[in-house]
């Protein structure tokens, strides 16, 4: 079975908990560095660990030497059990801080109780550049695998190519330990699901530049017109461009967990009325793009590399209204320089907006950053910017370089509950925020 699926019983005989935990794709992805266990009742189970090495050689020295990652689901309480296998580990911290997770330490082992899912970064202080990231999540829908619609792929490795060509009307199931190397496309889809707690990898695809390799190396790319798109549960790694990208059609994303190197390693657009929630990214360039009209965000997991943004509003003549943010942790915030009117790092960003461009009715509520952050928001556009709200903003740290707001036509930018290093940001001064042209009606509250 490639699937382990676990039954223990508690203490009523009626009662049965459940934990699945997935096979390795292959051997030689298993990490070296650690081990996990997840422990349910008198019963044990490991959860493979992958290892992905940083490719990024050109900045080797501002992103991480590794990421490593377990998935398994669950839908009862369970301990878990974190093993350094090599490395002096130190403290560790668990984040996001707000779920308030308590771990003991013995020698090399950490272990935690969970009793819900969530997408957890193990901070060991003592080892930088080999981050954990475990993701509990809630049982899967499996689909049918004798249904002629469903398209299965199981545990090992799959060389799919670039461009694997999507198809209306299927189900595309990656089973956990599934592993697939290239990148997904279809046009005008609809009613078409892409699962599973399988990995799609587009290390094979060579990153070219932005212009050359013409999105080939894009995740998965919906184009053009379709309804009834989702993308749940599975993992991203070694994209060469986005994660995932749909301009124009209504996509449901939830419960995806993306891990990029490379410049331009954007993590998600959806087209219009889309929605993006629960999910992880720990890409190297914008994390989510606000590109469309009534766009729903909420309850990410972000590990901000050196490059983009958390949340990117365009870079030409994108217009956009009607958009809620909410339920946000950002774990950690690399970027190492920020230039005022010019930068891209900055948590909400906008650049190089054209005249005409449009992005107004914003509210980003409920965030909250775990450490410093290169800046709060930095607005550049020739272009409108109307009636954002940002509300119930909390900032643990400090933030290193200064917010902007540069226009164009920017009014009604309303800060609500902003939170800086314990402190209630009452003014402009209090972010050092710096404007420029048609700025008007920015307040704090």
């Amino acid at each position: 079975m490639s699937r382990l699926l676990i039954f223990c019983l508690f203490c009523s005989m009626s009662a049965c908990a459940k934990v699945w935990v997935y096979p390795g794709a292959a051997e030689e992805l298993r990490s070296p560095v650690y081990k996990v266990t997840v422990k349910q009742g008198r019963e044990r189970y490991e959860s493979f660990v992958y290892a992905d090495a940083n490719k990024f050689e050109k900045h080797a020295k501002h992103l991480t030497d590794w990421n490593h990652w377990t998935t398994f689901s669950f839908d009862a309480p369970i301990q878990v059990v974190v093993e350094v296998l090599k490395g002096d580990p130190g403290n560790c911290v668990i984040q996001p801080l707000e779920k308030k997770i308590r771990h003991h330490e013995q020698g090399n082992r950490i272990g935690f109780q969970l009793d819900q899912p969530a997408k957890l970064f193990i901070h060991f202080e003592g080892m930088p550049e080999d981050p954990l990231f475990i993701f509990a999540d809630a049982p899967e829908e499996v689909p049918d695998r004798n249904d002629p619609n469903v398209v299965w792929f199981e545990p090992g490795i799959h060389e799919i190519g670039r461009q694997y060509a999507l198809e209306s009307g299927k189900t595309y199931y990656l089973e956990g330990g599934s592993y697939l190397k290239g990148s997904m496309y279809g046009r005008d889809l609809s009613n078409v699901t892409i699962r599973g707690r399988g990995i799609l990898s587009g290390e094979d695809i060579p990153h070219m530049g932005y212009k050359e390799h013409k999105f080939a190396g894009v995740g998965i790319r919906m184009q053009d017109n379709g309804r009834n798109q989702l993308i749940e549960g599975i993992t991203f790694i070694n994209p060469s461009m986005y994660c995932i990208q749909a301009y124009s059609s209504p996509l449901v994303t939830r419960n995806i967990k993306c891990f990029g190197w490379w410049y331009e390693t954007d993590g998600w657009v959806g087209g219009d009325g889309s929605l993006l929630e629960d999910s992880f990214f720990k890409v190297n360039d914008d994390v989510v793009k606000l590109y469309h009209s009534n766009v729903v965000v909420r309850d990410l997991v972000i590990y901000h590399q050196f490059n983009g943004a958390p949340f990117q509003l365009g870079w030409s003549s994108e217009s956009a209204e009607d958009v809620k943010v909410e339920h946000i942790d950002i774990v950690k915030s690399e970027p190492f320089n920020s230039r005022v009117f010019n930068s891209n790092r900055t948590m909400i960003n906008r650049r190089r907006g054209t005249p005409g461009s449009v992005s107004k009715n914003f509210l980003f509520t409920d965030i909250r950053i775990d450490q410093d952050i290169s800046a709060v928001i930095g607005i550049s556009t020739e272009g409108r910017i109307e009636n954002f709200t940002l509300r119930n903003v909390t900032i643990s740290g400090k933030q290193n370089f200064e917010s902007f707001l540069q226009g164009g036509d920017i009014k009604n930018i309303s800060f609500q509950s902003l939170e800086i290093g314990n402190k209630r940001i009452r003014k402009a001064a209090d972010i050092d925020l710096q404007t420029q042209g048609s700025v008007s009606g920015v307040t704090f509250k």
